[in-house]
């Protein structure tokens, strides 16, 4: 693709450099998903191993959230420390339960 640098082109359109190979979406990219399993395929293992690792991972995030909060912002009492400790009570109990199996068949 030939293209003009940005800013010198006539008109409202203005033409970019693309990388070789490298179409957005709004010009039609298609999107393939890689992997060779069948949906569907994953153990009850595996699904409740890769639950608990979301889970986690939901915890990790909003523990970080409400301690950068807290730092800077300090602990008084405020809608925004709510919601954080709210979203952070959330998680731990959304892992206590699925670390027990709570809500499990």
């Amino acid at each position: 693709m030939s293209a003009a640098p940005a800013g010198t082109g006539s008109g409202i359109v203005q033409w970019y450099c693309l990388a070789p190979g490298f179409r957005p979406s709004c010009l039609g990219a298609t999107h393939s998903v890689g992997g060779t399993r069948k949906a569907g395929s994953m153990t009850s293992l595996d699904k409740r191993a890769d639950r608990l690792m979301q889970v986690r991972a939901q915890l990790d995030y909003h523990r970080q959230r409400l301690v950068l909060y807290r730092r800077l912002h300090g602990s008084a009492p405020c809608a925004r420390l709510a919601e954080l400790e709210h979203a952070y009570a959330s998680a731990r109990r959304r892992l206590e339960d699925d670390a027990s199996g709570v809500g499990r068949e």
